[in-house]
């Protein structure tokens, strides 16, 4: 028979004693490690953020400053019928330059001084680039849908009286339909007027001469069916803005004297040319690039491609972890002083109006 053992009269309970000083240590250096851990990552994120972002503002400003210039670019030098040896009358009283000075070349790079002085010329002096930058000057005529019926001056008639591209001191190009001749004037006339008006604008920094009945050089051809077209002048420079930082600015006006400038993008550092130019005459390919200090006067007009590089940076700055070295201008090692992000864009676009 099993006997059992009588229970204790009393029981006595183990209190907890916590953690020891090891294992405090121990759980404190896991959780310093984890903690390192989390504040690495959150700071590598952060960075490849900043990263990604100051590159793809990059790209955005370069694709755009590309393809804006580019856009002008092609249509540098298109006069209609005046770039087929056209006979061109300028009528205006006391232009700049003459017709085939301002608008046969088509195109004339510039660079500027450490002074930041542009050189002096006209529809160049009137910009303010940054020091030691290069400058582009662009001379188009645009289309226009007005055109004209059979009439003199001062008084041109307007078909359907339409004229709402037109404003008072443009400089218009008048294109007979059959390519016969062509008329350089400064309209005198307000907006949709009924006739463009070639009198009267002395308000205007540029007049006309030579245009009233009885002091004209020789008769005034029918005109009816002829065309107009604005003369435009562009300029891309590079300056810095009300921020401080650089940016691609343009300055466009017409052939009577008048324009204004305005900020395009931010960011662009610098822009180089390289202009192609057509030994030969038949202007049909490049024979060979040359810089702007390169291009003599009587080239310009030679030139039927063009080669564009931008320097774009980021306005964020420490992005890279030491000063960058860009390819800038192509070929030429470019190091900064700061550790903003560069990047170089390059595009090279043909005169659609001087290859065939």
């Amino acid at each position: 028979m099993m006997r059992h053992r009588p229970l204790p009269t009393t029981v006595r309970c183990r209190h907890p004693a916590g953690m020891s000083m090891i294992e405090l240590l121990v759980a404190m250096a896991i959780g310093l490690i984890l903690t390192a851990g989390i504040v690495q990552i959150f700071v590598g994120s952060k960075e490849t953020y900043r990263f990604q972002e100051a590159l793809s503002r990059i790209q955005e400003t370069g694709r755009y400053a590309t393809q804006r210039v580019s856009r002008d670019l092609r249509m540098t030098g298109y006069q209609g019928c005046a770039g087929d040896a056209m006979t061109v009358t300028d009528h205006r009283s006391s232009p700049n330059q003459s017709f085939s000075e301002q608008f046969g070349e088509g195109i004339r790079g510039f660079a500027v001084g450490a002074n930041g002085q542009p050189p002096d010329k006209p529809g160049i002096k009137e910009v303010s680039p940054a020091p030691d930058t290069e400058g582009l000057r662009l001379s188009v005529m645009q289309p226009t849908d007005v055109e004209f019926e059979d009439s003199d001056p001062p008084a041109l008639k307007l078909k359907d009286g339409i004229r709402e591209e037109f404003e008072k001191c443009d400089a218009v190009f008048l294109e007979d339909r059959d390519c016969g001749f062509g008329k350089m004037f400064i309209s005198g006339s307000s907006k949709n007027a009924a006739n463009m008006n070639t009198n009267g604008t002395g308000s205007c920094p540029t007049g006309n001469e030579n245009m009233n009945p009885g002091k004209l050089d020789e008769p005034w051809p029918n005109i009816e069916g002829a065309r107009a077209m604005k003369a435009r002048r562009f300029i891309y420079f590079v300056k810095e803005n009300d921020n401080g930082e650089p940016a691609l600015w343009l300055w466009q006006g017409d052939g009577g004297g008048s324009g204004e400038s305005f900020e395009l993008v931010e960011g662009v550092e610098d822009l180089h040319v390289e202009y192609g130019i057509d030994d030969g005459g038949e202007k049909d390919a490049v024979d060979r690039y040359e810089t702007v200090g390169a291009v003599e006067d009587d080239e310009w007009s030679d030139v039927v491609a063009v080669r564009v590089s931008f320097l774009v940076r980021s306005r964020a700055e420490n992005v890279t972890d030491e000063a960058q070295t860009v390819s800038f201008p192509p070929g030429t090692e470019y190091t900064a002083s700061d550790r903003r992000l560069r990047q170089t864009f390059t595009t090279t676009v043909a005169f659609r109006n001087r290859i065939p």
